[in-house]
């Protein structure tokens, strides 16, 4: 019998539907998880986490011309277990009055 390795994954810290119906903020400008362009969630994402771009995993879901849902949390997910958060909001409102806050 052979030995193999079994990885317990905690749970994620951010639910898949509290995250596909959240809002987040990039370059002043709020966006909403599920329906921001690629480019701009992807964006968001390397500004937290350059380095990112070369990684295994991250590397090649960045590297996809379109990013679903699914692509979208795992990276929540990642950039929070790096400590990396992409502030999520769960509003346009909020994320607008956050943004404005941080101007005033």
């Amino acid at each position: 019998m052979s030995r193999q390795r079994i990885i317990v994954c905690e749970p994620p810290k951010v639910s898949f539907d509290a995250a596909r119906r959240s809002w987040f903020c990039y370059v002043g400008v709020p966006y909403s998880v599920s329906l921001a362009p690629s480019w701009v969630f992807k964006s968001a994402v390397l500004e937290k986490a350059p380095f990112w771009r070369c990684h295994s995993d991250y590397g090649r879901i960045l590297d996809q011309r379109e990013l679903d849902e699914y692509d979208r949390w795992y990276l929540i997910c990642g950039l929070t277990e790096i400590g990396k958060d992409l502030t999520l909001y769960e509003s346009r409102e909020q994320a607008a009055q956050r943004k404005t806050a941080q101007k005033g």
